[in-house]
């Protein structure tokens, strides 16, 4: 009753918070999706067909599943897949995105120093990398703005967010992957922008409509092939619908590039990981002189995940106590108890950083942290769906202190 008769002054709080923030992660998990109107995990298998089945999430989000039943397989992630292209973005993504443009811009001062130390931990220590390595990082330097993200329909790159600045925990179905753990690269791809599977809605089953998308296949493997090899990716094109089942070009069935239950055969992008992992190493180097009683940031691994840690000791830039504000807000939407793991992930990043961060926790169901869980770190918690809270703050962000461009 007290975090809902408070709403609209916790807002007030949360815009602040961002608005004098230097550094700003943005968590979300699967409730930030769930405003878009897609299905959350304990809604997405809640169909008549998988119930009469008796089949559960976790059973058709399982490598083994496509092993022992192709057409079920295809059919459940044939459906995510077209329900996630299908589906835009809600306004949420641009209000965030105007947030990272007004306060987090990579011309700040900040910004600028975050991005000198992130091409150290890169190994370009004499100044921004070059167009060819900046392409095959994911397009360039973060800024002092990310986004890290267990959902797997690929909507900040569909809103328009910048590739190097967001981490897709769990994958993303925009990415296909052998079966065959033992596949020679290239192990991952992209679909083809036109592609979508043949679901019968009735059965929940995949159906071969091979003609139809063989022809979206030759359509669009110009655009598939950009900037990579051509001949290689045509051939997986070719191969990924012109046979029953989606397949890589080796011949063995293909699957999405996402970390399922028991799946031991997962691709991870490690460009991705390691842009996150330094970009971490660079924002603790960065506040290092800067933050009473600073601590390395993420010094635990993501839980399900391998971490790349870059021992090499650096030189921090100096920064003055007049420049320097080192305030860091993590605000996680839609991250509930289901799968954990970006939740976890926040709160030892905050309990890391200690009076140094603010962890504002929007959740229409579990929005309160335990005290232990994160240190020194201020906390505010909104009893709210993720796009409601969202708009609320955006809303006092023009009336609450702050600054804008900190240069």
């Amino acid at each position: 009753k007290e975090l809902t008769a408070n709403f609209r002054e916790l807002c007030k709080q949360a815009a602040s918070a961002i608005k004098q923030a230097d550094v700003m992660l943005f968590a979300t998990g699967a409730g930030w999706s769930a405003d878009s109107g897609l299905a959350v995990y304990q809604d997405i298998a809640c169909v008549e067909e998988y119930q009469r089945l008796g089949l559960e999430y976790h059973d058709l989000c399982d490598p083994s599943c496509l092993s022992e039943n192709a057409e079920l397989f295809y059919g459940f992630w044939g459906k995510c897949f077209n329900d996630y292209r299908d589906t835009p973005p809600h306004e949420g993504y641009q209000i965030i995105k105007s947030w990272r443009d007004r306060f987090f811009s990579p011309s700040s001062h900040f910004g600028r120093l975050l991005q000198q130390m992130i091409c150290q931990f890169r190994g370009h220590p004499n100044g921004p990398i070059t167009s060819k390595v900046a392409k095959e990082e994911k397009d360039g330097l973060p800024g002092p703005f990310f986004c890290y993200t267990s959902n797997v329909d690929a909507h900040f790159s569909a809103a328009g967010y910048r590739a190097c600045e967001i981490r897709e925990i769990h994958g993303t179905t925009e990415l296909w992957q052998c079966h065959d753990v033992d596949c020679l690269p290239p192990k991952v791809w992209p679909v083809p922008p036109e592609f979508r599977f043949s679901v019968d809605k009735t059965t929940m089953l995949y159906r071969d409509d091979a003609e139809s998308n063989s022809k979206l296949h030759i359509e669009s493997k110009v655009d598939m092939a950009e900037n990579t090899n051509k001949s290689s990716l045509e051939s997986l094109g070719e191969k990924f619908i012109d046979n029953r089942h989606p397949r890589c070009c080796c011949g063995q069935k293909a699957r999405p590039a996402v970390l399922m239950f028991r799946d031991l055969g997962w691709d991870e992008d490690e460009v991705q990981q390691n842009n996150f992992e330094n970009w971490k190493q660079a924002v603790n180097a960065t506040l290092a002189n800067s933050c009473e009683g600073q601590r390395n940031i993420g010094s635990q691994p993501e839980k399900c995940l391998s971490t790349q840690q870059n021992s090499e000791e650096l030189e921090t830039p100096h920064i003055s106590d007049s420049e320097a504000k080192c305030r860091f807000v993590v605000l996680e939407v839609g991250c509930g108890l289901n799968v954990p793991t970006v939740r976890f992930h926040n709160e030892q990043l905050a309990a890391s950083l200690g009076s140094c961060c603010t962890l504002i926790r929007v959740n229409p169901d579990t929005p309160l942290s335990p005290k232990e869980s994160t240190g020194a770190a201020s906390v505010i918690s909104l009893l709210s769906k993720g796009l409601d809270a969202v708009r609320e703050i955006n809303l006092h962000l023009d009336s609450v202190p702050g600054t804008e461009m900190k240069a």
